[in-house]
């Protein structure tokens, strides 16, 4: 978390904030959430992208464990959200884009097969419950 928490640029890039609050406010089916999600994802850098399909892989497998360890996606979200869009020490959002970001991370730690929509998405999601 420490390492996320000081990249020079957030992971989640505070560029694309505006983008990801609005594909967070998408209404109507799952599809065109995450096709929003999708889109706003592409735009972000390379490194970037691979390290959330990362995180966000991890946090979805530790999310399945919650019966032993008490931390589902909601918390699993609001223990994340404040370090993966907004800079250290910045006071960008106010409290209705707080809950917005953590709805955003929940989001993608639910729905991380269908967001990131790859068959080595799943494959490395495996290989850590194999673990």
């Amino acid at each position: 978390k420490a390492y996320v928490r000081d990249m020079e640029t957030p992971l989640l890039c505070p560029a694309l904030a505006p983008a990801w609050l609005e594909a967070t406010r998408v209404e109507g089916d799952d599809a065109k959430r995450i096709a929003a999600y999708q889109a706003v994802l592409r735009l972000m850098p390379p490194g970037h992208r691979a390290l959330a399909e990362r995180l966000f892989g991890f946090l979805h497998v530790l999310a399945s464990f919650e019966a032993q360890n008490k931390m589902g996606a909601k918390n699993l979200a609001l223990v994340w959200a404040p370090n993966l869009l907004s800079p250290r020490g910045d006071a960008f959002f106010d409290a209705a884009r707080v809950q917005l970001v953590n709805h955003l991370v929940e989001y993608f730690i639910v729905h991380y097969e269908r967001v990131f929509q790859s068959h080595a998405a799943r494959a490395k999601v495996q290989d850590v419950v194999e673990l």
